[in-house]
C-alpha cells in the first residue's frame, strides 16, 4: 500500500465498494474513516452493520474505499447513501473503475484496497 494515501484520509464522505454473492456490484456512502498505524497500514472503517455492503464485507473480508473529492456531487453521495444495492445497481453510470474486481470511484482523491 501507498503510505500517501494515509495522508488523504481526513473528516470526510468515502465509498465503499465489493461484490454480492451474485457478483454484482455494490457500495455504500460512509463518513467514518480512522488510520490507526501506518506500518503495517491500518484503517478502521464503519459500516451499518444492517446494511447490505456490510454483509457481503463480511464474508468477502475484501473493498474498496474511495475517498471522495470535496465538490462531489449531493446526487452521488445520495445514490450510494440512502438506497440499498439490494435493490438498486448504484455503480450503473460506469464512473468506476475496477480494483482487483472491486468497484471504486474514478473521480476521487485516493483509491485503496481493503482487507
Amino acid at each position: 500500500m501507498d503510505l500517501e494515501a494515509l495522508f488523504k484520509i481526513s473528516h470526510g464522505v468515502y465509498l465503499t465498494g465489493t461484490r454480492d454473492e451474485h457478483h454484482r456490484l455494490i457500495g455504500s456512502c460512509i463518513d467514518s474513516v480512522m488510520v490507526v498505524e501506518a506500518d503495517p497500514a491500518q484503517v478502521i472503517i464503519s459500516l451499518n452493520k444492517g446494511s447490505y455492503t456490510c454483509q457481503n464485507v463480511l464474508k468477502n473480508k475484501h473493498l474498496t474505499l474511495s475517498v471522495l473529492p470535496e465538490d462531489t456531487e449531493d446526487s452521488l453521495i445520495k445514490r450510494f447513501g440512502t438506497q440499498t444495492s439490494k435493490d438498486v445497481d448504484k455503480w450503473l453510470d460506469g464512473s468506476y473503475e475496477l480494483i482487483s474486481d472491486l468497484p471504486a470511484l474514478k473521480d476521487s482523491v485516493v483509491i485503496m484496497e481493503l482487507q
